[in-house]
């Protein structure tokens, strides 16, 4: 199994003739946070700082590009 992260992006503000509109989806990271089902989950745990910064990393991304577009 594998943890990604990315950001979903919708153009702001919204379209003044009530026209949906197109919503972007944004890869954050290149890597992703890998487990299998049977790894322990005390070793799981131990991983935790991996993990971490994995959406660390993706929510500064994310906020980056959000600020960018602003």
């Amino acid at each position: 199994m594998a943890v990604t992260t990315f950001a979903e992006l919708e153009p702001y503000p919204a379209a003044e003739d009530g026209a949906p509109t197109p919503r972007e989806y944004l890869h954050t990271t290149p890597d992703a946070f890998r487990f299998v089902h049977s790894e322990p989950l005390d070793e799981i745990n131990g991983r935790a700082a991996e993990l971490e910064q994995l959406l660390d990393e993706g929510l500064a991304v994310a906020l980056a590009e959000l600020l960018k577009r602003s």
